[in-house]
């Protein structure tokens, strides 16, 4: 059996990744005091999605509604420690900064892994 390519692989982690996270937060946005829910909500990376080594962790995603996502991009850091205060605490928030930090350079057989797990959930 031939193995996906690694362009294809990234691309189905990427849609992966943005539908758990949405159905994790339940389509609604997560920003303090926002309550819009719905279909128009996107799922934003904690740290950017170039980071590879947490580009796929579930707790490097939160869902946001177009404005707050705009708002979140403008203000990183302050956003950042507000998921940090808000939702994941000094711990997790830890782990993936460790992770986002991390020079990774994925296998194939590892990214088969990874869409396997969020496949499942994990």
């Amino acid at each position: 059996m031939k193995l996906p390519s690694r362009q294809t692989l990234e691309k189905i982690l990427d849609d992966l990744w943005r539908k758990r996270v949405k159905e994790r937060d339940g389509y609604g946005c997560q920003y303090p005091g926002c309550n819009y829910h719905g279909g128009g909500v996107e799922a934003h990376h904690i740290w950017g999605r170039g980071n590879k080594g947490s580009r796929w962790l579930l707790d490097d995603g939160i869902t946001l509604c177009f404005r707050c996502h705009r708002e979140a991009e403008k203000h990183p850091r302050a956003f950042r420690q507000m998921v940090e205060d808000r939702y994941l605490g000094e711990e997790r928030m830890t782990v993936i900064t460790q992770a986002a930090r991390a020079v990774c350079k994925w296998t194939v057989e590892q990214l088969i892994e990874i869409r396997d797990q969020l496949r499942q959930g994990a």
